[in-house]
């Protein structure tokens, strides 16, 4: 049974799918605008590309959705399923709350950020860094600082 449970969805996912898209696309348009003499084999490609375009954009949404915390009695997790850390509560050395912003963070998702820690950001505004194991560091966004400060203090 868990203790506790935040469910954070990703925010400002939106110009995300409208960057790779975007990309795409301008990769595929401006050789077609500079030399149309293959338009055959461009709209081929233009088709393969917003495909695949389609294709990540669903697997990035299902997979970065939602950033799941949890804690039960004996262990923490964090993390965009299938993506999740899984901490005993024995190896964790350290627990910090932080104030950060989308520069400090590395940005959404999950990132390698300051101090040689892996970031899960769903939110820009608060973060846990966990110090655990052998000098491991992970840090995760929170709204509810207070409920999981309470778990980990017991």
């Amino acid at each position: 049974m868990w203790i506790f449970e935040e469910k954070q969805q990703l925010s400002g996912f939106w110009w995300i799918i409208i960057l790779i898209v975007a990309i795409s696309l301008a990769s595929i348009f401006i050789p077609f605008l500079i030399d149309n003499s293959n338009a055959e084999i461009i709209t081929q490609i233009i088709w393969i590309t917003v495909i695949v375009d389609l294709l990540v954009i669903i697997m990035i949404t299902k997979i970065f959705r939602f950033l799941i915390i949890k804690a039960d009695d004996n262990e923490l997790r964090f993390g965009f399923p299938p993506f999740v850390v899984k901490i005993p509560y024995d190896q964790i050395q350290s627990a910090t709350l932080l104030k950060y912003n989308f520069w400090q963070a590395g940005g959404i998702g999950i990132r390698f950020g300051k101090g040689r820690r892996w970031n899960y950001i769903a939110k820009i505004g608060y973060a846990v860094e966990i110090n655990w194991g052998n000098k491991k560091k992970h840090a995760f966004s929170i709204s509810n600082h207070e409920e999981l400060s309470k778990v980990l203090s017991d």
